[in-house]
């Protein structure tokens, strides 16, 4: 899927990352960084939330705020993709892996909005995509090739190891 090589950066602990005692917390299996310092926070979820996008959305934002510091100009703020590994229906489909970015559409030209030469040279970035969290969700069961192993022990990380070897070093970004 990302077709990049990463580290383990951590795994963190979920309950230690609240800002408060009542505060929400980022619940991250792997956080992993690429060379580039792109994030990459990984979850595997095995009981079923009807409200899981929005955890994803508050997951990622909350990465992005995390590795920010106070001064810093915005266009040093992290790229992140979150890998979302889920044992349930996430919402209706057939795919197994799905992709989604954030790109803004005119409403009156339906054109897309790009970076300028200018802005892509500032950010290093090709699209405005580029910018913003992508989020993959690997739905486990709907996943039928040959080479699948369903260990659902250790919670799943035979097969999320096996995942993250597809998506970030064989798979082809499209």
């Amino acid at each position: 899927m990302l077709d990049k090589k990463i580290k383990i950066k951590s795994l963190p602990d979920s309950e230690s990352n609240k800002d408060s005692k009542d505060g929400k917390y980022n619940r991250v299996d792997v956080l992993t960084e690429e060379n580039d310092s792109t994030l990459i926070m990984i979850e595997i979820q095995f009981t079923e939330e009807i409200d899981y996008f929005h955890r994803m959305l508050f997951g990622s934002c909350k990465t992005v705020v995390d590795y920010f510091s106070k001064g810093m100009p915005y266009s040093k703020v992290r790229k992140v993709y979150s890998i979302n590994v889920v044992y349930f229906d996430l919402g209706s489909g057939k795919d197994y892996i799905y992709h989604g970015t954030t790109t803004f559409k005119g409403l009156h030209y339906k054109d897309e909005l790009e970076l300028t030469s200018e802005q892509r040279n500032e950010f290093a970035k090709l699209d405005i995509k580029d910018i913003y969290p992508e989020y993959y969700i690997v739905v486990p069961y709907k996943y039928i090739s040959s080479v699948f192993i369903r260990i659902y022990s250790l919670k799943g990380l035979v097969f999320f190891y096996h995942i993250c070897y597809i998506c970030c070093i064989k798979g082809g970004r499209k």
